[in-house]
């Protein structure tokens, strides 16, 4: 398990945020539902998508930034009409939590990280 650091959790909003594109190799075009881990995953490799989530620089930490959008996105990938909503969606990432396939972070400033082992 990897053990974060100290200072982990701490985000620079002027620090340069860079994407992995080399990771993008492993998302396949799919019309079927996504586990939510992967559709995060998905986000995280899309350049267009920066505004709604990125990468922090740090490991695979990474930024929500536009909680609305996020959940937008999610309710469209799984074909859902009716209400959905930020708490909801939270759900699904204390689900990763118990799986151990996220941590959060800091769940204030919305920075989660994937989980390596």
């Amino acid at each position: 398990v990897t053990r974060p650091r100290e200072d982990y959790g701490i985000y620079d909003p002027n620090a340069e945020i860079t994407a992995d594109h080399s990771l993008k190799k492993f998302i396949v075009g799919s019309d079927c539902k996504k586990s939510f881990w992967f559709f995060i995953f998905s986000l995280l490799t899309d350049p267009t998508k920066m505004a709604v989530i990125s990468w922090t620089g740090r490991g695979l930490e990474f930024k929500i930034n536009s909680q609305d959008e996020l959940v937008a996105l999610w309710k469209e990938s799984q074909q859902m009409m009716s209400s959905y909503h930020w708490d909801s969606l939270c759900r699904n990432f204390r689900a990763c939590y118990k799986k151990r396939i996220m941590i959060p972070v800091n769940t204030r400033l919305n920075i989660y990280a994937f989980v390596t082992e």
